[in-house]
Protein backbone atom coordinates (compact mmCIF):
# COMPACT_ATOMS: atom_id res chain seq x y z
CA UNK A 1 0.00 0.00 0.00
CA UNK A 2 1.37 3.37 -1.21
CA UNK A 3 0.19 5.01 2.04
CA UNK A 4 3.13 3.28 4.17
CA UNK A 5 5.41 4.62 1.65
CA UNK A 6 4.33 8.38 1.47
CA UNK A 7 4.18 8.39 5.43
CA UNK A 8 7.98 7.22 5.94
CA UNK A 9 8.94 9.79 3.38
CA UNK A 10 6.92 12.13 4.74
CA UNK A 11 8.69 11.26 8.44
CA UNK A 12 11.80 11.16 6.66
CA UNK A 13 11.43 14.79 4.83
CA UNK A 14 10.06 16.57 8.73
CA UNK A 15 12.97 14.90 10.32
CA UNK A 16 15.99 15.54 8.02
CA UNK A 17 17.79 18.71 9.06
CA UNK A 18 15.78 19.63 11.57
CA UNK A 19 16.32 16.66 13.84
CA UNK A 20 18.90 14.53 12.63
CA UNK A 21 21.59 15.06 9.55
CA UNK A 22 19.98 12.80 6.04
CA UNK A 23 22.61 10.59 6.61
CA UNK A 24 22.10 9.90 10.24
CA UNK A 25 18.13 8.71 9.09
CA UNK A 26 17.67 5.58 7.51
CA UNK A 27 14.59 4.05 5.39
CA UNK A 28 13.46 0.51 6.89
CA UNK A 29 16.94 -0.90 7.01
CA UNK A 30 19.26 -0.62 9.77
CA UNK A 31 22.35 -0.06 8.09
CA UNK A 32 22.54 -0.82 4.15
CA UNK A 33 24.77 -3.62 3.22
CA UNK A 34 26.31 -1.66 0.47
CA UNK A 35 27.46 1.09 2.85
CA UNK A 36 29.67 -0.29 5.45
CA UNK A 37 31.49 2.12 7.33
CA UNK A 38 34.90 1.16 8.58
CA UNK A 39 35.32 1.24 12.53
CA UNK A 40 33.86 4.83 12.19
CA UNK A 41 30.89 6.02 14.41
CA UNK A 42 27.74 7.48 13.49
CA UNK A 43 25.88 9.66 16.10
CA UNK A 44 22.82 9.60 16.72
CA UNK A 45 20.65 7.79 14.19
CA UNK A 46 17.27 6.74 13.21
CA UNK A 47 15.86 4.54 11.12
CA UNK A 48 12.50 4.97 9.97
CA UNK A 49 9.51 1.79 9.50
CA UNK A 50 6.15 1.04 8.53
CA UNK A 51 4.37 -2.01 10.41
CA UNK A 52 0.95 -3.24 11.16
CA UNK A 53 -1.49 -1.82 9.14
CA UNK A 54 -5.37 -2.41 9.03
CA UNK A 55 -7.24 -1.14 6.01
CA UNK A 56 -11.14 -0.70 6.12
CA UNK A 57 -13.21 -0.51 3.13
CA UNK A 58 -14.45 3.14 3.75
CA UNK A 59 -12.44 4.62 6.19
CA UNK A 60 -9.09 5.66 6.63
CA UNK A 61 -6.72 3.21 7.46
CA UNK A 62 -4.62 2.24 10.79
CA UNK A 63 -1.42 2.30 10.32
CA UNK A 64 1.87 1.79 12.85
CA UNK A 65 4.64 4.05 12.05
CA UNK A 66 8.09 2.94 14.08
CA UNK A 67 11.00 5.19 14.89
CA UNK A 68 14.11 3.09 15.90
CA UNK A 69 16.94 5.56 17.63
CA UNK A 70 20.19 4.91 18.81
CA UNK A 71 22.25 7.53 20.77
CA UNK A 72 25.46 5.88 18.36
CA UNK A 73 26.46 3.19 16.56
CA UNK A 74 29.92 1.52 15.56
CA UNK A 75 30.32 -0.33 12.74
CA UNK A 76 32.42 -3.62 13.38
CA UNK A 77 34.51 -5.84 11.22
CA UNK A 78 35.30 -9.74 11.69
CA UNK A 79 36.78 -12.71 8.98
CA UNK A 80 33.81 -14.87 8.86
CA UNK A 81 34.55 -18.22 6.95
CA UNK A 82 31.89 -19.33 4.30
CA UNK A 83 31.82 -22.08 1.58
CA UNK A 84 33.38 -19.64 -0.60
CA UNK A 85 35.55 -18.89 1.58
CA UNK A 86 37.05 -16.12 4.23
CA UNK A 87 34.97 -12.91 3.97
CA UNK A 88 35.00 -9.63 5.81
CA UNK A 89 31.42 -9.32 7.34
CA UNK A 90 30.71 -5.58 8.82
CA UNK A 91 28.47 -5.39 11.65
CA UNK A 92 27.02 -2.57 13.96
CA UNK A 93 26.03 -2.33 17.21
CA UNK A 94 24.83 0.33 19.78
CA UNK A 95 26.44 1.90 22.64
CA UNK A 96 26.14 -0.03 26.73
CA UNK A 97 23.47 2.67 28.23
CA UNK A 98 24.58 5.15 30.83
CA UNK A 99 23.88 8.28 31.80
CA UNK A 100 25.11 10.57 28.56
CA UNK A 101 24.20 8.07 26.00
CA UNK A 102 20.71 8.27 27.80
CA UNK A 103 20.43 11.96 27.85
CA UNK A 104 21.35 11.68 23.70
CA UNK A 105 18.49 9.37 23.02
CA UNK A 106 16.03 11.23 25.17
CA UNK A 107 17.09 14.51 23.48
CA UNK A 108 16.69 13.09 20.25
CA UNK A 109 13.34 11.29 21.00
CA UNK A 110 11.77 14.34 22.27
CA UNK A 111 12.77 16.60 19.17
CA UNK A 112 11.14 13.88 16.84
CA UNK A 113 8.03 14.15 18.75
CA UNK A 114 8.12 17.80 18.56
CA UNK A 115 9.37 17.82 15.18
CA UNK A 116 6.03 15.74 13.60
CA UNK A 117 3.69 16.84 16.23
CA UNK A 118 3.73 20.40 16.87
CA UNK A 119 6.47 22.34 14.95
CA UNK A 120 5.41 23.94 12.43
CA UNK A 121 7.14 23.84 8.57
CA UNK A 122 6.20 22.86 5.25
CA UNK A 123 7.30 19.22 5.93
CA UNK A 124 5.61 19.25 9.32
CA UNK A 125 2.45 20.25 8.77
CA UNK A 126 2.37 17.58 5.69
CA UNK A 127 2.78 15.36 7.65
CA UNK A 128 0.33 16.17 10.29
CA UNK A 129 -2.23 16.93 7.07
CA UNK A 130 -1.82 13.12 6.15
CA UNK A 131 -1.53 11.38 9.32
CA UNK A 132 -3.17 11.26 12.59
CA UNK A 133 -2.16 10.06 16.03
CA UNK A 134 -5.49 7.26 16.85
CA UNK A 135 -3.27 6.98 20.58
CA UNK A 136 -0.83 8.12 22.37
CA UNK A 137 3.25 7.39 21.48
CA UNK A 138 4.54 4.58 22.73
CA UNK A 139 7.85 4.72 23.83
CA UNK A 140 10.51 1.02 24.08
CA UNK A 141 14.00 1.42 25.47
CA UNK A 142 16.07 -1.31 24.11
CA UNK A 143 18.71 -4.09 25.33
CA UNK A 144 21.16 -7.01 23.58
CA UNK A 145 20.16 -10.49 23.10
CA UNK A 146 22.00 -10.94 26.57
CA UNK A 147 19.52 -8.59 28.38
CA UNK A 148 21.88 -5.39 28.58
CA UNK A 149 20.72 -2.12 28.41
CA UNK A 150 21.64 -0.31 25.31
CA UNK A 151 21.13 3.58 24.38
CA UNK A 152 18.36 2.85 21.76
CA UNK A 153 14.52 3.34 21.74
CA UNK A 154 11.72 2.26 19.68
CA UNK A 155 9.01 4.69 19.10
CA UNK A 156 5.42 3.74 17.81
CA UNK A 157 3.56 5.90 16.61
CA UNK A 158 -0.09 4.92 16.23
CA UNK A 159 -1.60 6.34 13.19
CA UNK A 160 -4.94 6.88 10.58
CA UNK A 161 -3.85 7.98 7.02
CA UNK A 162 -6.01 7.91 3.78
CA UNK A 163 -6.35 5.04 2.07
CA UNK A 164 -5.34 5.00 -1.49
CA UNK A 165 -7.27 6.75 -3.93
CA UNK A 166 -9.50 5.65 -7.07
CA UNK A 167 -7.28 5.12 -10.14
CA UNK A 168 -7.35 7.16 -12.79
CA UNK A 169 -8.69 10.21 -11.08
CA UNK A 170 -6.46 13.19 -10.15
CA UNK A 171 -5.18 13.33 -6.56
CA UNK A 172 -6.95 15.74 -3.98
CA UNK A 173 -6.73 16.72 -0.48
CA UNK A 174 -4.05 15.17 1.85
CA UNK A 175 -2.94 13.11 -0.50
CA UNK A 176 -2.36 15.99 -2.86
CA UNK A 177 -0.70 17.97 -0.50
CA UNK A 178 1.51 14.81 0.52
CA UNK A 179 2.78 13.91 -3.03
CA UNK A 180 3.51 17.52 -4.09
CA UNK A 181 5.43 18.13 -1.15
CA UNK A 182 7.53 14.85 -2.42
CA UNK A 183 7.67 16.20 -5.82
CA UNK A 184 9.30 19.36 -4.66
CA UNK A 185 11.75 18.21 -2.10
CA UNK A 186 15.45 19.12 -2.46
CA UNK A 187 16.50 15.17 -2.66
CA UNK A 188 16.31 13.79 -5.91
CA UNK A 189 15.04 10.24 -4.92
CA UNK A 190 12.34 11.32 -3.15
CA UNK A 191 11.26 14.27 -5.89
CA UNK A 192 11.50 11.01 -8.26
CA UNK A 193 9.22 8.65 -5.68
CA UNK A 194 6.98 11.45 -5.51
CA UNK A 195 6.10 11.49 -9.54
CA UNK A 196 5.80 7.80 -9.69
CA UNK A 197 3.30 7.99 -7.14
CA UNK A 198 1.47 10.14 -8.84
CA UNK A 199 1.33 8.18 -12.26
CA UNK A 200 0.47 5.00 -11.06
CA UNK A 201 -2.52 6.84 -9.04
CA UNK A 202 -3.58 9.33 -11.71
CA UNK A 203 -2.44 7.52 -15.21
CA UNK A 204 -1.90 3.85 -14.01
CA UNK A 205 -4.27 0.70 -14.03
CA UNK A 206 -3.62 -2.40 -12.18
CA UNK A 207 -2.07 -4.97 -13.66
CA UNK A 208 0.72 -7.82 -13.50
CA UNK A 209 4.06 -7.20 -14.13
CA UNK A 210 7.75 -8.59 -13.41
CA UNK A 211 9.89 -5.01 -12.72
CA UNK A 212 7.47 -2.22 -11.39
CA UNK A 213 10.36 0.10 -12.45
CA UNK A 214 9.92 -1.16 -16.12
CA UNK A 215 6.43 -0.52 -16.27
CA UNK A 216 6.23 2.53 -14.77
CA UNK A 217 8.55 4.07 -16.94
CA UNK A 218 11.74 5.35 -14.88
CA UNK A 219 14.67 5.75 -16.90
CA UNK A 220 17.99 3.74 -15.78
CA UNK A 221 19.57 6.13 -13.97
CA UNK A 222 16.52 7.23 -11.71
CA UNK A 223 16.26 2.89 -11.36
CA UNK A 224 19.86 3.51 -10.19
CA UNK A 225 19.39 6.49 -7.86
CA UNK A 226 16.85 4.49 -6.08
CA UNK A 227 18.18 1.48 -5.70
CA UNK A 228 15.18 -0.44 -7.13
CA UNK A 229 15.67 -4.25 -8.90
CA UNK A 230 15.84 -3.98 -12.37
CA UNK A 231 16.34 -6.40 -15.48
CA UNK A 232 20.15 -6.08 -17.18
CA UNK A 233 20.05 -4.27 -20.00
CA UNK A 234 17.20 -2.23 -18.66
CA UNK A 235 15.81 0.32 -21.30
CA UNK A 236 12.51 2.25 -20.95
CA UNK A 237 8.99 0.23 -22.02
CA UNK A 238 5.77 0.81 -22.00
CA UNK A 239 4.75 -2.44 -21.37
CA UNK A 240 6.85 -5.02 -18.42
CA UNK A 241 8.87 -7.82 -19.95
CA UNK A 242 6.96 -11.30 -20.54
CA UNK A 243 7.47 -13.34 -17.67
CA UNK A 244 9.46 -16.57 -17.87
Amino acid sequence: MLARSVTRLLTIAALRGTVLPEHNIFDSQFIPADRPFREKQKEPIAIVYTEKSVRPLTRKMELDLVIDIAASIKSVSAVRETDDGPIIAYDVEAPPSDGAAELACDMVEDDIAAALTNIENSMSDAWREFCELRAPIQTLCGSDGRGVPRATRRLLFPLKVPSGPKRGTKLTGSWDTAVTTLENHEMAWMRIVGELIRTRFEHGEAKPWVHPVELAGLSQPEVRLLHMPHADGFIRKNEPPESD
